[in-house]
């Protein structure tokens, strides 16, 4: 496919036409939003698979949602995070704009590491397995503070008839993406629209205004003109095209800190510690900062998805804490576990020994 880059001034210009329209397609005007409450997902046939819980937060409630261009025919222009195909018309020529990727932002203090990406669907449609998706995971760009050029690691296909809108989608990397200190950010890709089987994808994400303090979300902006030149393909942010409403989408990676105590990852008020004994055969002390007093929910999973421990702490305070979890019982193996507090969910694992 031939490649036409614009220059900077024109590239701008069509960017702005395009974000007018953008910021029009919102919950209450042109869009529509439908409300997911996870909860009602993680009954009954879903109990044993790695199913999501709520992601909570204290104004926006405890719901993510999808959003779609156009409501009655969703196909023909499809959902603002997903398969999407939305016509702009710039200079007399219609474009063709599509958003095919979309990455969550994370911060790194030392040293870390990505061992796969999680992320969760409302809508996955295919009736044919050849329409993959892929995870990256890139450093930022210090200047534009968008994801850098090159990714650092890109994971393993999954096809889009395989994702699940019932549990987590797990990426996973061939090797473990090595992260430096600064911020980075996981993406997931989306198939555009309009091949045989109509494929089709919506991420989920909080709703528009409802982000983590820190939270900057990014999307990859494709514009095809007639005869299908590339006209345009840039990062820009949510909050760019939104009009400043921000949000955070529902991308989760899996994180290995390097050193005890020392190295973490951050997102909005909730900062992630190794844990240790890794591996443990007895207890394992889970270890996270908040940046203010808050409910604080653990889920560890076994490596078929089913949750096989549930700690909820009510009121744990600003500043370090540590929580034992008692592992005596589960097999040996590796585990994954998250943490949900302050808004936010982050996730990593351990192993138990024998």
């Amino acid at each position: 496919m031939k490649k036409i880059y614009l220059t900077l001034g024109l590239g701008a210009l069509f960017l702005g036409a395009n974000a007018q329209q953008l910021k029009n397609i919102t919950p209450n005007k042109k869009a529509t939003s439908a409300n997911f409450n996870l909860a009602s997902r993680t009954q009954s046939t879903v109990t044993d698979t790695l199913k999501p819980s709520s992601i909570k937060d204290s104004t926006c409630g405890h719901t993510l949602s999808y959003y779609q261009f156009d409501a009655t025919n969703p196909i023909d222009t499809g959902y603002i995070f997903g398969t999407n195909m939305e016509p702009v018309v710039q200079g007399g020529v219609t474009y063709s704009v599509s958003l095919t990727e979309f990455a969550e932002k994370y911060h790194v203090i030392g040293t870390a590491s990505v061992t796969a990406v999680l992320t969760i669907a409302a809508k996955a449609y295919s009736s044919a397995a050849t329409t993959s998706l892929t995870s990256m995971v890139y450093a930022e760009n210090t200047t534009t503070k968008a994801p850098g050029i090159t990714a650092l690691g890109t994971s393993a296909g999954v096809a889009l008839n395989a994702v699940s809108t019932t549990a987590f989608t797990m990426f996973s990397f061939a090797t473990p993406v090595s992260l430096s200190a600064g911020n980075f950010f996981v993406s997931v890709t989306s198939p555009v629209l309009g091949d045989a089987t109509h494929d089709t994808l919506a991420l989920l994400s909080t709703g528009f205004g409802c982000s983590s303090a820190d939270s900057l979300s990014w999307v990859r902006e494709i514009a095809m003109a007639p005869g299908g030149v590339q006209a345009l393909n840039i990062w820009t942010s949510v909050k760019g095209l939104f009009g400043g409403q921000n949000l955070d989408l529902a991308i989760f990676p899996i994180i290995t800190m390097n050193a005890a105590g020392i190295d973490k990852v951050t997102k909005g008020g909730l900062s992630l510690f190794a844990a240790y004994p890794n591996p443990a055969n007895s207890t394992i002390n889970i270890n996270f900062s908040l940046d203010k007093s808050s409910k604080v929910d653990i889920e560890v999973y076994d490596i078929t998805g089913k949750i096989v421990k549930t700690i909820s702490n009510n009121n744990l305070v600003e500043g370090t804490n540590s929580i034992g979890v008692d592992v005596s019982t589960l097999e040996a193996g590796s585990y994954l576990y998250s943490i949900n507090a302050n808004g936010n969910k982050m996730f990593s694992k351990f192993m138990v020994t024998k």
